[in-house]
């Protein structure tokens, strides 16, 4: 579980809208909704080496149309404890979700881990969580239990190693059932202007029970290029066996023309394709933002795709505008 603390961007988004073009023998929609958000944080000094943190996040989002409501919460306490050369912390978070159609979501988790501090070219992590899902779906009650080490092999290499273990008893299980996970993941900075990654997950379980307890395993690489100081591309590549063996590929190059200032201009093309899914989704397009004030920002953006699926084939062109303060 990662949660920041102490400074952040709050946004309180006043509205939002998306504006989607027809599709091929589709009628346009248009779908009118209110969204405001509310999001904070607080920490206490107690002692010098004793902190108390709160955090909370308000979401509510009314549909125009339907006069429906989606209200969603979080709320998260918890402490952070430096001992000699290690840090202790823990959090207990609270999640609620009220949903129009009676499929709200309510869940506790508890979570400690432990962390060393005293060199940082190799640090270790201990971690323990707790969680109990209430959700209209499926009651679940989960404790999982992880280790993790992060090793700076040489300058610009960097190994990270963690391991996970993990049972739950769910209404849809005979028993408990248990899960073990390992990852590996390499990340090196070829150039200072390039940065690829390695990264391989296997999971095993003896019994299916939903999202982490499955048995899968993934390979992935991934590459960052700032080719210029203004131009940059990304790409992934994943391999991936579920039930069978799928592909995922990724690409995206970007560029800023305009970058400082109040404002900022963003143009892009992107590429992704799922063989899983016989899914393929290309496009073009630009973003602009505007900060009038140091608080309040304007963006607006459009954005042209060609999306294959399953045989079929549309060109959506997606519009969209936000506007944000934050205090």
């Amino acid at each position: 579980m990662d949660e920041k603390f102490g400074v952040t961007e709050t946004d309180l988004w006043v509205t939002e809208w998306e504006v989607y073009g027809p599709a091929d023998a589709a009628a346009p929609t248009v779908e009118r909704s209110l969204r405001g958000r509310l999001r904070g944080d607080v920490s206490w000094m107690a002692t010098d080496d004793l902190e108390l943190v709160y955090a909370a996040d308000l979401q509510d989002r009314r549909f125009l149309e339907t006069d429906e409501r989606l209200l969603r919460q979080s709320h998260i306490f918890g402490f952070n404890w430096s001992i000699a050369r290690w840090m202790l912390q823990a959090r207990h978070q609270i999640n609620s979700l009220d949903s129009p159609t009676d499929r709200n979501t309510d869940a506790t988790t508890q979570t400690v881990s432990l962390a060393s501090n005293g060199r940082r070219d190799l640090v270790w992590r201990f971690s323990w969580m707790r969680t109990e899902d209430n959700s209209y779906t499926l009651r679940n009650l989960t404790h999982t239990y992880g280790a993790e080490m992060d090793w700076r092999m040489l300058p610009r290499l960097n190994w990270n190693q963690k391991v996970t273990y993990g049972d739950r008893d769910a209404d849809n299980v005979e028993g408990t059932a248990h899960s073990w996970a390992v990852i590996s993941t390499l990340r090196g900075d070829i150039r200072p202007s390039i940065v690829a990654s390695l990264r391989r997950a296997d999971r095993w379980t003896d019994r299916e029970a939903g999202s982490g307890f499955t048995t899968f395993n993934d390979t992935e690489g991934s590459v960052s290029w700032a080719i210029l100081p203004l131009l940059a591309y990304t790409g992934q590549v994943a391999y991936q066996v579920r039930d069978e063996a799928y592909w995922i590929l990724r690409n995206t190059l970007s560029w800023n023309p305009l970058p400082g200032g109040s404002v900022d201009l963003r143009l892009y093309a992107s590429d992704y394709q799922d063989t899983r899914t016989d899914y393929l989704r290309r496009g073009a397009g630009a973003t602009v933002g505007w900060k009038p004030r140091p608080r309040l920002r304007m963006e607006a953006g459009a954005e042209q795709t060609l999306v294959k699926e399953n045989g079929d084939r549309n060109t959506p062109l997606n519009l969209s505008a936000r506007g944000s303060w934050s205090f």
